[in-house]
């Protein structure tokens, strides 16, 4: 991945998510339920795969409530299937 960082640390977030990472994230998001997510940008880092790290808008199925800002994390290993580390709201 070509911005992922190698130093431990993530890169800086960037607006413009490739088409990859974007079906990436939404073939693990689509699993969740109750909650839509949309990326708004994403942050990368390499170990022992890549981590990525979307900030999102997160839209409740239910009736009257509001959206609410959330980070999600996300594993790719090297060769295998990417799954989700954990969803943080942010306050």
């Amino acid at each position: 991945m070509k911005n992922a960082r190698e130093d431990g640390l993530y890169s800086e977030y960037d607006t413009n998510i490739p088409d990859d990472i974007k079906a990436m994230f939404n073939e693990v998001t689509q699993r969740l339920m109750g909650v839509g997510y949309k990326p708004i940008c994403f942050a990368i880092k390499r170990e022992k795969g890549f981590k990525f790290k979307f900030f999102c808008n997160a839209t409740p199925m239910l009736p009257g409530e509001y959206e609410y800002a959330v980070f999600i994390e996300i594993f790719k290993p090297t060769d295998g299937i990417a799954h989700l580390i954990g969803i943080s709201r942010v306050n």
